[in-house]
């Protein structure tokens, strides 16, 4: 047993601080207490290291090789802490690198910790949790994975071949899984592997919306012209069919989402555009409507394989395109242009901010994608409001500009590349478009 009565190493802390209640632990098993209160107190990690190093100073043998790692653990050499704990064999660092794993702050030293853990034997249930957990975050979980190929003579082999089947496993975590499974067992890669997130729901709204507006299409042009008995059948039949088949044969999420989305979109651009080219003609509408409809779904289904959209990615490239079409049609209305003109703008503008959020959405991660939005669109704003007092015409100019610069900027202080471009593009459509449009 780890005598670490840290209390008699006569640190200055006051009694019931975490330095104290660190120094207190009373027994080996329980030096991962240390760890907790730096987890909860960061701003006591200098006295609580202290406390440590009082006691190390004081212990010889295995105990002072384990407190030696400790102390590293604790301080700004945490990785190289992990390394030595896992050398030491020791079964009280195991428990205090899955503490590790669970707590710390640093990405980069959890990982650290996971892939120490598995040169302690029985790590492999532990690990195999981290790669499914849903608490952790998505580079811990990849650790998990290499730390899982790392244990010796193959034993997580049947591990990681069932893994790699788990429906729901993030895209991410489940490449890492295929990777080492082609690196060391070829053979046990499936051939078929189920979606990480089902598209049923996605492709029974896009069948529904694209099915409805083809029939609605047809019943303007009937003699009733009635379209909208033909958009209610189409509606239902085409859920009723999208659901059957997203159930029957499952696909991604977000291959689905790119098409039901871009199919949506598409109909509702087109009819917008072909209105007001023909002054407001319905029936033009209808019709550039359907091949709008046709056009994006076509394209998308092509993209869908080397798209890296999720499901969530499709919601947030529905509301830019949203965005950038209200701000086109706002800007045109405020400039005095008859509603086809506006129509037409707002048509155009939908469809940019289509083909635009499905390109920048796979990169924006919110929140931390949030800040360079909301900064490229409050100078977007404040940018167009004073430009356009004096100059009308350059307002959108002003806020393009400025929304990319301030978006790119906040991107390249809350995370370099990929965010930098995703918050510049995100900073020039949101920004931009909402500042002209509310000049």
């Amino acid at each position: 047993m780890l005598p670490v009565s840290l209390a008699a190493a006569q640190d200055p802390v006051d009694e019931g601080s975490p330095a104290r209640r660190c120094a207190d632990a009373a027994s080996g098993t329980e030096v991962e207490v240390c760890l907790r209160l730096a987890a909860e107190h960061p701003e006591a990690v200098d006295e609580i290291t202290a406390a440590l190093v009082a006691w190390v100073d004081r212990v010889e043998g295995p105990d002072r090789t384990l407190l030696d790692a400790l102390v590293l653990l604790q301080s700004g050499s945490a990785i190289e802490g992990c390394r030595r704990l896992a050398e030491t064999n020791d079964p009280r660092a195991e428990a205090l690198l899955v503490d590790t794993v669970r707590t710390h702050r640093d990405e980069d030293v959890r990982i650290a910790a996971a892939l120490a853990v598995s040169r302690f034997p029985g790590a492999m249930p532990e690990l195999a949790g981290w790669v499914e957990s849903r608490e952790l975050p998505i580079p811990v979980r990849v650790g998990a994975v290499e730390a899982l190929a790392r244990i010796p003579d193959g034993a997580s082999r049947d591990v990681l071949a069932d893994l790699v089947r788990r429906p729901g496993l993030p895209a991410p975590v489940r490449e890492a899984v295929i990777r080492v499974l082609q690196r060391s067992w070829p053979d046990t890669v499936p051939g078929e592997l189920p979606p990480v997130e089902n598209g049923a729901l996605w492709l029974a709204t896009g069948s529904s919306v694209s099915l409805g507006y083809a029939l609605a299409t047809a019943g303007w042009f009937g003699r009733t012209q009635r379209w909208e008995i033909g958009a209610v059948t189409g509606a239902t039949a085409g859920a009723t069919a999208g659901w059957i088949y997203g159930r029957a044969w499952p696909l991604e999420a977000g291959d689905a989402g790119l098409v039901a989305t871009s199919g949506a979109l598409g109909a509702a651009s087109g009819y917008l555009v072909g209105s007001g080219l023909s002054d407001g003609d319905p029936s033009t509408g209808f019709l550039v409507g359907l091949g709008g409809d046709a056009v994006g779904l076509v394209g998308s289904a092509a993209a869908a394989r080397i798209h890296p959209g999720t499901g969530r990615d499709a919601v947030e490239a529905s509301v830019i395109a949203a965005v950038i079409g209200g701000s086109a049609a706002a800007t045109a209305a405020a400039q005095g242009r008859p509603d086809p003109e506006v129509s037409l703008a707002a048509g155009l503008g939908l469809a940019g901010g289509t083909l635009l959020g499905h390109l920048a959405s796979p990169g924006f991660d919110p929140p931390q994608g949030l800040g360079p939005v909301a900064v490229g669109a409050a100078l977007g704003l404040a940018g167009s409001a004073l430009v356009a007092s004096e100059h009308p015409s350059f307002g959108a100019l002003a806020g393009g500009l400025g929304g990319a610069a301030a978006g790119g900027l906040v991107a390249a202080w809350a995370d370099p590349p990929p965010d930098l471009l995703v918050g510049a593009l995100s900073g020039a459509a949101l920004g931009g478009a909402l500042g002209a449009g509310g000049s």
